[in-house]
């Protein structure tokens, strides 16, 4: 009986912390979900100059994840990263958008998520964008 109980409190604690469910596994699951793809590099100016930004980068991606859209971060800083972004891409089920922006940075991709059939459905542009548009277009396209 214990082994059972712990069992079960064990996936309680997995599926809290988002193990289950999760878009990254590119399951069924994550179809009509939304993504936010930030496309980074460490020797990237306008990516520095985002995060650097009052409100930014790391604001932006606090507001999308509180309008339910999942967060992630493709790092084209080396060729080694590149490779991961690459599998990640990959497991997401988005390898045919991710190839087309890569290895450009300094951008983020909302993307709705439709397994194989993902689409872009904005492109967010620090350098053409002020921090109040950005958010707008992403309210705009979940909504």
């Amino acid at each position: 009986m214990k082994t059972i109980r712990r069992t079960f409190v064990i996936l309680a604690i997995l599926a809290g912390i988002g193990i289950f469910g999760s878009l990254e596994t590119g399951s069924a699951a994550s179809k009509g979900k939304y993504l936010l793809a930030d496309f980074d590099a460490e020797w990237c100016a306008t990516c520095k100059a985002w995060k650097a930004t009052d409100p930014g980068l790391s604001d932006l991606k606090a507001k999308a994840e509180d309008l339910g859209v999942q967060v992630v971060v493709f790092d084209m800083t080396s060729k080694k990263t590149r490779a991961e972004a690459a599998k990640r891409a990959k497991r997401l089920g988005i390898k045919d958008i991710y190839k087309k922006y890569q290895p450009h940075t300094g951008f983020a991709l909302l993307i709705k998520m439709n397994g194989d059939d993902s689409e872009l459905v904005a492109v967010i542009s620090p350098k053409k964008q002020s921090y109040e548009e950005q958010v707008e277009a992403i309210k705009e396209a979940i909504n």
